[in-house]
């Protein structure tokens, strides 16, 4: 998958409404840190049980019409943030509306930096040393855990037993990595299902070189599934790599250049 991840979709619900129940959940195979990632129709979403759980909110720009505890789908797309993100049982404390639960924070900590992040950066520096061994070992630390770590789960069965949500599947690298090239894409990949939603994606392309070619390439294909997000939108080389200093900043000391581009 490190070539083809992006070719199909997995299947969602931007289009279909709250209340259509003939919706089906993605059947295939999928990692399951996709789960502890984003909210996907079907599965679990934290202590949110009922979709009719809050109605009614008021929210900036809007409530989805069918479900009202969740952000309107065609401005935010089909998937809500799980990571992060505080619980139905925490209702009042963080927020009085849910939609608008990503401006007031949450009840979780952030992690500046955790282990996963330590050991993928451990994999990177070995494979730039040329040792793919402890590199395959550093991934394979951080997929193992993956795999025997807890599974977002639904009751199945009248006695209270629990079944997973998706077919789950994630495996430790078995095979040494081949060569230099492949060991950095499965280092990146790893990086990008690990530390999903947590802030790093941006600057890891950035600091790889590969953002510009990255993102505008990811934006040929998700402009397509979501032309209410992404219109318009383009990444300029040389330019948007940084932000710009605070024109305050600058105002308090002359010897202060600006970023290119701004």
């Amino acid at each position: 998958m490190l070539d083809t991840f992006n070719l199909t979709n997995v299947t969602n619900d931007l289009e279909v409404a709250g209340d259509d129940l003939t919706y089906t959940t993605y059947q295939g195979t999928v990692d399951p840190r996709l789960d502890w990632t984003v909210g996907r129709r079907g599965v679990p979403y934290l202590d949110w049980a009922d979709p009719n759980y809050y109605t009614g909110y008021p929210s900036y720009p809007s409530s989805d019409p069918n479900i009202g505890w969740i952000n309107d789908r065609n401005f935010g797309g089909p998937y809500s943030p799980v990571k992060n993100n505080y619980r139905a049982s925490q209702f009042g404390i963080y927020s009085d509306y849910y939609a608008q639960g990503y401006l007031t924070g949450s009840g979780v900590n952030y992690s500046i930096i955790r282990f996963a992040d330590v050991l993928l950066w451990a994999a990177e520096c070995a494979a730039d040393a040329g040792d793919l061994e402890k590199a395959r070992e550093y991934v394979n630390y951080v997929r193992n855990r993956a795999k025997t770590g807890r599974q977002v789960l639904v009751v199945y069965d009248e006695y209270g037993n629990y079944s997973p949500s998706a077919n789950y599947f994630v495996e430790p690298y078995n095979d040494a990595f081949p060569d230099k090239d492949f060991a950095v894409k499965a280092i990146r990949f790893e990086r990008r299902l690990e530390l999903a939603l947590e802030g790093h994606r941006f600057f890891d392309l950035v600091r790889w070189g590969i953002a510009d070619d990255y993102i505008n390439t990811y934006l040929q294909t998700e402009q397509q599934r979501l032309p209410n997000n992404l219109s318009g939108v383009s990444f300029t080389p040389g330019r948007h790599e940084y932000f710009p200093i605070p024109q305050l900043e600058v105002d308090l000391n002359p010897e202060i250049v600006q970023n290119p581009g701004y």
